[in-house]
């Protein structure tokens, strides 16, 4: 583990001397402080591991020179924003770097997501292991529920800092080769584990700009809107009229993110809004958390009260909002909430689609 500290030390360090050498002074204060307080809770949670981990297979991935996308909790982490690993300026954005490792007393899952190319599928694992020199890797396998038997997730690996014990092994077949795996329910019970997906469905062909960003977006706004708005409603799930008015009402590239984060969570109960303009404004996880740090609820505790309302649990914790004297108007805006998807995420997202159009 010491090794892994060092490492995620220097990065830090690094990424700290490149911001006051080459950003701009006006913004250096802001930029430090989140980058210190990042750097703490990465200590507090012993997410060192996980982060090392991201890194390396984002090096490795960038030597085969094909287009992919990260997602997961990392694209909240404004460390590996300045370590170029994902395009998400979590600054900017005001997104806080516990929707990436949670808090010293209420960790999250840490996921690490890599969207690859579909010509690698049957190559992740190759690309893991020539990314890493120190650690065993296992495919994962779950138990299907109705006929007893173990199944392999194809896109899910594990990294392991020791070899693990072979009673603990399961071997599996698929597509006429023998895998060595792990069960889901092994992975879970062992916090030496990392699990990395590595999910290979980007068509190459479709990206016409590698290096598009949301300042670009915002200057050619009526040239993206229609088409991401499109793309991002792939299941049609709108009606032509409704779409049209909401692509009426987009003005920048945030605007399209409200929307993204909209129609991929349940806050509506399938009553979409009219327009951008009438989205009600808990839209991310990372908006309820931001709420009660601004009604001065204290950190570890907004962030566990947080936790629960995005996945629709607001009645585990309406009387610790009602102890906290949260505001009557704030706590409405949480009730009907059934499920939120995180603010970086739908950012990364955003980006990568708007390099098809």
């Amino acid at each position: 583990m010491n090794n892994y500290k060092r490492k995620v030390n220097t990065y830090y360090q690094t990424c700290k001397s490149y911001l006051m050498y080459y950003d701009n002074y006006s913004y250096i204060d802001k930029q430090i402080e989140l980058l210190n307080h990042e750097f703490d809770l990465i200590k507090k949670t012993h997410r060192e591991k996980e982060f090392v981990i991201a890194t390396y297979i984002n090096v490795a991935l960038k030597k085969l020179n094909k287009h992919y996308y990260v997602m997961g909790n990392i694209t909240s982490s404004y460390l590996a924003y300045v370590m170029r690993i994902h395009n998400v300026d979590t600054l900017k954005y005001n997104i806080k770097a516990e929707m990436c490792y949670g808090t010293e007393s209420d960790p999250l899952d840490f996921a690490i997501d890599f969207h690859l190319p579909i010509e690698y599928e049957s190559q992740q694992f190759d690309i893991l292991f020539n990314a890493f020199e120190d650690q065993y890797i296992y495919n994962v396998c779950y138990k299907n529920d109705e006929n007893d038997e173990f199944e392999l997730c194809s896109y899910k690996f594990v990294l392991c800092d020791n070899e693990i014990n072979e009673e603990e092994l399961i071997s599996v077949e698929y597509n006429g080769k023998e895998y060595k795996c792990l069960s889901h329910n092994i992975i879970n019970q062992n916090s030496g584990i990392v699990e990395v997906n590595m999910i290979c469905d980007v068509d190459t062909n479709k990206y016409v700009n590698e290096s598009i960003t949301s300042d670009e977006i915002d200057r050619n706004i009526d040239k993206y809107k229609l088409k991401i708005v499109e793309l991002i409603d792939y299941e049609n799930v709108l009606e032509k009229e409704k779409k049209n008015n909401i692509i009426d009402s987009i003005h920048n590239f945030y605007d399209i993110v409200n929307f993204y984060g909209a129609i991929h969570n349940s806050y509506f109960d399938f009553q979409f809004p009219e327009r951008i303009d009438d989205i009600k404004e808990v839209i991310f996880r990372d908006d309820v958390y931001n709420y009660l740090l601004t009604d001065d609820i204290e950190n570890d505790r907004a962030f566990h009260i947080a936790t629960k309302i995005r996945k629709g649990r607001y009645v585990d914790v309406e009387d610790d909002l009602k102890k906290e004297f949260v505001r009557t108007d704030v706590c409405d805006k949480f009730k009907n909430v059934k499920y939120l998807f995180r603010k970086g995420q739908a950012i990364a997202t955003i980006l990568d689609i708007a390099k098809k159009v």
